[in-house]
């Protein structure tokens, strides 16, 4: 579920990342991407902690 919900909020951040055309909007765009990506690392490696 929450793999499916990460990547439907990957189309949409693509899909208006095709429709920016401000530089700074673009690079806070890849900047939260990275911060998310980095998080669900995070929380897949400590949910192997419990496991």
């Amino acid at each position: 579920l929450l793999l499916l919900h990460s990547m439907r909020a990957h189309t949409l951040t693509h899909s208006e990342l095709t429709r920016m055309t401000s530089k700074k909007k673009v690079e806070s765009l890849e900047r939260s991407k990275c911060c998310l990506s980095s998080s669900v690392e995070t929380l897949h490696r400590s949910m192997r902690r419990k496991n």
